[in-house]
């Protein structure tokens, strides 16, 4: 299964690549909207962990387009119930605040 990562932050794509990895996922980055769409094209992909400030758009209105039809948990500095609960509504999976607990990833892949 492949993971689709959307984070402006290179060092969150970091870590959540060796984090998946390690869960037998092949991992695919995207620092933007821009490049979430062209990596969307390759597939098969079982799970996003989408960054709701992207430079090129908001990741909670990209959630809402519906064209992530797979699991989608929003990562985010914000951590309003507000916010998560918007989140929800759209369609995510699960809602992780910044910095999140690598155990919490983990355990979020096996329940996919």
């Amino acid at each position: 299964m492949k993971a689709l990562v959307i984070d402006d932050d290179e060092g969150i794509r970091w870590i959540l690549d060796k984090v998946l990895q390690e869960e037998g996922l092949e991992v695919l980055q995207a620092g933007s909207i821009a490049e979430a769409e062209a990596a969307l094209s390759e597939g098969d992909i079982g799970i996003t962990f989408l960054d709701v400030y992207l430079p090129d758009g908001n990741g909670m209105d990209f959630l809402a387009t519906g064209v992530l039809s797979m699991p989608v948990v929003m990562l985010t500095a914000e951590t309003t119930f507000g916010h998560a609960a918007e989140a929800y509504r759209i369609g995510a999976m699960e809602y992780l605040p910044k910095p999140f607990d690598l155990d919490e990833v983990r355990q979020l892949i096996q329940r996919v």
